[in-house]
């Protein structure tokens, strides 16, 4: 589970004025003068945004709703000649909204709240540096932010000693205290993020907390080895902001994470190597069933996977070259999918040229299938021979075509 992406989009212009109702005869409408005020002064849902940016002057910036996956329109403003701006908008909760100049790649995230008036001031267009008043959950964003990019900024030079050393006779040791350096680098910051999430466990930051990374496939929180954590926030926010596009993800992952651990512990460990494969009949895309054995093919590999699992994505195309060169010899691929549209999948097998069987029941982690087969995750996989007899498991890439060059010679 990653940290859903929303800063992609640009803006479109969209201007809201709030009117001010002038002259006395209209007085006698109001009941009091509270009322009064209530209709004339400032909203409490009301959010104001000012800011400026030093090198920004009389360009376009965009106010951008983010969402789970996606960003809405909201608002755009022409800076001044010293770069200052500003928006109003009208909230009911908490929400993430980010700033980005027209035409930059660079973006402040905040997380707003109703009846705030909040200031930011970058020192560059870049927004590398910038400061923010009048928002806590801003604040708490920016603090997580800037602790995760020291952190990346460590990693980074620990890379560049490597590369730079490994060609070195003491490498050996400089690679110890290399590995050293990171997991306290690393711990400490895990540390520091779980201490975030219990000291602000009612803001929204606590899911970007939960979904930070360090690169494209390091996560600072393991979503199994963590999990109570991402449990502990769910249970916290879904109840007050049910209808947050943010929250509803997060209540989604977490119940699908809590069936799947379910569902580990019931299956246990894997069939091993050398038993025999209880299931030799697939049902394919056509409605058919297909017997593994009248495919007359000398190995099989039945690979579990699903559209939505980047893991996955990887193991098919490393696939591909190994099917490539051993179907010739009497190699068969039955690739069994975990998803539940299969409009969704037939279009993703049609895109990436997936040429071996494809299958599923659309039960996802419902299936008899993956029940019988103890399959608790993906990617997973068997190889099988003829007969039925499982010749290894979870064989990927490189090991996969050592262990069909041993067997297909």
């Amino acid at each position: 589970m990653d940290f859903p992406r929303i800063i992609r989009i640009y803006m479109f212009r969209s201007i809201f004025f709030e009117r001010i109702v002038k002259g006395t005869l209209l007085l006698s409408f109001f009941l009091s003068f509270g009322l009064l005020v209530y209709a004339c002064g400032p909203r409490a849902n009301e959010v104001t945004v000012e800011g400026s940016i030093i090198g920004l002057s009389n360009e376009y910036i965009y106010l951008m709703a983010a969402s789970d996956d996606a960003l809405s329109a909201v608002d755009s403003a022409e800076t001044s000649s010293s770069g200052n701006f500003s928006f109003t908008l009208t909230l009911n909760e908490p929400a993430f909204y980010v700033l980005q100049p027209k035409g930059s790649a660079s973006q402040i995230l905040l997380l707003l709240s109703p009846g705030e008036r909040v200031f930011v001031k970058a020192s560059n267009a870049n927004l590398q540096e910038y400061a923010v008043n009048g928002s806590q959950g801003s604040l708490r964003v920016k603090e997580l932010n800037g602790r995760l990019n020291g952190v990346v900024a460590q990693i980074d030079s620990l890379a560049t000693v490597w590369r730079n050393t490994y060609k070195e006779p003491n490498f050996d040791s400089i690679r110890t205290t290399i590995d050293s350096t990171y997991a306290q680098i690393t711990s400490k910051h895990k540390a520091y993020t779980i201490r975030f999430i219990k000291d602000n466990s009612y803001s929204l930051a606590t899911i970007i907390a939960l979904y930070q990374q360090y690169d494209n496939k390091n996560f600072v929180l393991d979503s199994k080895a963590d999990f109570k954590y991402f449990q502990l926030v769910d249970s916290l926010l879904y109840p007050i902001y049910p209808h947050n596009a943010l929250v509803k993800n997060l209540h989604k992952n977490v119940k699908l994470m809590a069936s799947q651990m379910e569902i580990r512990a019931r299956r246990g460990e894997m069939l091993a190597v050398g038993t025999r494969f209880p299931v030799m009949a697939f049902p394919a895309l056509d409605g058919n069933m297909v017997d593994v054995k009248a495919m007359g093919a000398r190995y099989v590999l039945v690979n579990f996977w699903a559209t939505w699992c980047d893991g996955c994505v990887a193991t098919n195309k490393s696939l591909v070259g190994i099917y490539a060169d051993f179907a010739p010899k009497g190699f068969a691929v039955v690739n069994f999918s975990l998803d539940a549209n299969k409009q969704v999948l037939m279009e993703y097998v049609k895109r990436d040229t997936l040429s071996w069987m494809h299958s599923s029941d659309f039960k996802q982690w419902q299936s008899p299938i993956v029940d019988t087969l103890r399959v608790s995750s993906v990617p997973t996989n068997y190889l099988i021979d003829r007969w039925g007899t499982i010749r290894g498991v979870n064989l990927y890439g490189k090991k996969l075509r050592d262990e069909l060059v041993k067997l297909m010679p």
